[in-house]
């Protein structure tokens, strides 16, 4: 009689159905589902990979470990940058950055 084995937890057997779940959660969704996790973070628009992590119930760790789920959220963000959702250069286009920064004299020039 031929056993099954199951798989041990924190295994690789349990990171590939992690894994499925991730992308069964996904196909569920358009790319429009997922402007909606753009973010602007200190004058930086990305797509919030921890907000759609959380939303699939899985955990950052999961995603860090695994080329697949890490790879998918690479490319999402590029397609989204590709449909015009995400800026190319990743900062706010309502951002402005001066051209004469004020600069701090040097320590030594203070002494």
């Amino acid at each position: 009689m031929k056993s099954r084995k199951l798989p041990i937890s924190g295994g690789q057997g349990a990171r590939d159905e992690r894994a499925d779940e991730y992308f069964t959660w996904k196909g569920e969704r358009t790319a429009e589902d997922f402007v909606g996790y753009i973010k602007n973070v200190r004058g930086t628009i990305k797509l919030s990979h921890s907000g759609i992590l959380k939303d699939a119930s899985i955990s950052e760790s999961l995603a860090r470990s695994n080329p697949f789920i890490k790879g998918d959220l690479l490319d999402m963000e590029k397609k989204l940058r590709e449909q015009g959702h995400l800026p190319s250069d990743k900062k706010s286009p309502n951002e402005t950055t001066p051209d004469n920064k004020p600069t701090k004299p040097a320590r030594s020039a203070l002494d």
